[in-house]
């Protein structure tokens, strides 16, 4: 229903059933409520063969805006967006957000976890520190994400349903998990097959030093988001750090809230 009202008012707009809207229209906003994201009824093929910067606001059903962000249709090109911070930012809730997004407008999706992160749920899904959870790929090398893609891609040209949605949106999530291999495989992606590439992890590790991975991505990335968190100690600033609450130095140890709490830099420092 929220494709078909979509659909009409862009025709009702521009007076036209054409595939593409007059010259000069480069954006449009659409706003659709987040419960709709899983719905197949509910993707907007039309808005993405009209090729222009289609903005996003997800809402939830009180109304309250989640998500503004964009997907430029216009020339179907590549890109890499990273969205870094601390523990407890909502990262991985940026990705889930970001698959849906991906999802209303009708692209085929593909999200990948590091298999090594079983904090939460040992099941192939993304599970975020409050409990949301979205079905992934778990992998333990960078070269695995390349081989399910192209695998996708070998299987989409020899479907004989029409209807094959291509994969136009690769979704990684804990990057600093992957060797720095994941960085050929993302530009790989992104300038080799115009891939969207959306990317997060954490920045830095327990010492406040960079995850050399991270950085990389970071480097060749076409946006960079830096998302915090509330310091858990002061719970006064932003958080910016992941501060270990045990006495272990292992640079690489899994934990969550028995393990960690988000700090400022203040905080971390003490």
């Amino acid at each position: 229903m929220v494709a078909c009202y979509i659909q009409q008012t862009f025709v009702q707009i521009f007076h036209t059933k054409h595939d593409r809207p007059p010259l000069g229209i480069k954006l449009m906003v659409v706003a659709v409520y987040h419960g709709d994201c899983k719905n197949d009824n509910c993707i907007l093929p039309f808005l993405r063969s009209c090729g222009i910067l289609i903005s996003f606001v997800l809402m939830n059903e009180k109304g309250d805006s989640m998500i503004c962000s964009q997907i430029d249709f216009s020339g179907e090109i590549g890109s890499c967006i990273i969205a870094v911070g601390p523990m407890f930012a909502s990262k991985s809730s940026w990705v889930i957000g970001q698959a849906a997004k991906e999802l209303i407008v009708g692209s085929g999706v593909m999200v990948f976890k590091h298999a090594s992160d079983t904090r939460y749920t040992e099941k192939e899904e993304i599970f975020t520190h409050d409990g949301r959870t979205f079905n992934c790929y778990c992998v333990t090398e960078a070269s695995h994400i390349r081989e399910k893609f192209l695998n996708q891609i070998i299987g989409s040209m020899t479907q004989e349903n029409e209807e094959h949605v291509k994969t136009s949106a690769v979704i990684i999530d804990e990057c600093q998990f992957f060797s720095e291999d994941l960085v050929g495989v993302v530009q790989e992606l992104v300038n080799e097959y115009n891939v969207r590439v959306y990317v997060a992890g954490l920045d830095m590790d327990f010492r406040g030093q960079p995850w050399d991975t991270t950085a990389r991505i970071m480097a060749i990335s076409d946006e960079v988001h830096k998302m915090r968190a509330i310091c858990g100690i002061c719970q006064k600033r932003y958080a910016t750090h992941s501060k270990r609450t045990s006495g272990s130095e292992e640079v690489l140890l899994l934990g969550a809230k028995d393990g960690y709490v988000a700090a400022c830099r203040n905080c971390h420092n003490r």
